[in-house]
């Protein structure tokens, strides 16, 4: 998928904030694009997808994305 123009934060922050405080592992697929290639292995259990949405959700909303910005400062 791709993050629109208007996204609060870049792949780049997105993937860095998913590993360091969710232990979710997204990388960015093309930096350019803003887009992001999700698939998953064998083991992992509804339970992880939804935990992951929530945590893309809290990253990509305005709050989400403030606290981004104040983290970075």
């Amino acid at each position: 998928f791709n993050l629109t123009p208007d996204a609060p934060i870049s792949v780049e922050q997105l993937s860095a904030h998913l590993k360091e405080d969710h232990g979710i592992l997204m990388r960015p697929y093309d930096v350019r694009e803003q887009s992001v290639r999700v698939l998953t292995h064998y083991w992992i259990k509804p339970e992880h997808i939804d935990r992951t949405v929530t945590a893309m959700r809290s990253l990509l909303t305005p709050a989400g994305a403030r606290r981004e910005r104040i983290s970075a400062d």
